[in-house]
């Protein structure tokens, strides 16, 4: 019952103000799931930047959780889309959402994106359906920002694979496609999963968005200046505004020499 009311009451927000909402009720404990998401969402991924870039050829979304980007990844004019999902349980919704949407062809793989193939990891899950899992326990800045989010002890070990392996798996050819976009969405493990691409695979994308924080939110994990720095020695110059706290920053490729 909540829920519909929170989507009738979303369908009359801006999008600004959607953003405000959500991340205040996120901060409390309070998640209205895909329509939460979905706000944040239209934040930034479907912002007059993103679509001035032009149409999308494949997209490769890593930590799809429930795939609620897929209607903004079509109406780019994405071909193929790859959700890489770290948590077993979203794995069925993630296929049967794909398999009823016409639009695109998407592809899922369960796996943490990682710097190396072949190891098993600790994921960490969380209370708020998943949307914080990371291979990293929470520090004191996640738990005074957000006292009611909590593990909920219910960790699970995951293969580990490198987002070359994962399109090897998948057939796909990066060659194939002329305008690729990147996410990542992994809590904090940026770093981990570009390690394991190095340029020769990056330099397929014309953009990468990525999820960072300025300060931490995770024991061990890359903070928002480790993630730019490493995309920029990758050939990407950062094109949207740094996050105060926690947000997306978009990346674009610089022009390479045929």
């Amino acid at each position: 019952m909540l829920e519909k009311i929170a989507k009738k009451i979303y369908e009359f927000i801006p999008n600004q103000v959607r953003i405000v909402v959500v991340l205040a009720l996120f901060k409390v404990g309070i998640s209205f799931g895909e329509v939460a998401d979905e706000a944040i969402i239209l934040g930034l991924k479907s912002s007059r930047m993103l679509r001035k870039s032009g149409k999308l050829d494949l997209v490769l979304h890593i930590g799809g959780h429930r795939g609620q980007e897929a209607k903004i990844y079509e109406g780019l004019g994405a071909k193929v889309i790859v959700w890489v999902e770290a948590d077993p349980k979203h794995i069925e919704g993630l296929k049967t959402m794909s398999n009823k949407r016409t639009r695109s062809i998407h592809r899922v793989v369960n796996c943490i994106a990682s710097s190396q193939d072949g190891d098993v990891k600790t994921l960490i899950r969380f209370s708020n359906d998943g949307a914080s899992n990371s291979v990293f326990r929470p520090n004191e800045n996640m738990k005074s920002n957000f006292p009611n989010l909590s593990e909920t002890k219910e960790n699970v070990e995951v293969r580990t694979m490198t987002l070359p392996s994962v399109l090897v798996e998948l057939n796909i050819q990066l060659e194939d496609f002329e305008k690729s976009l990147l996410v990542l969405d992994v809590q904090g493990y940026e770093l981990e999963v570009l390690n394991g691409c190095g340029e020769d695979f990056l330099k397929h994308f014309k953009m990468i968005i990525s999820e960072v924080s300025p300060t931490p939110l995770y024991h061990n994990s890359s903070n928002a200046n480790d993630v730019i720095e490493k995309l920029e020695k990758l050939g990407f110059a950062a094109i949207s505004k740094i996050p105060k706290f926690h947000g997306d920053v978009v990346f674009k490729a610089a022009v390479r020499a045929s």
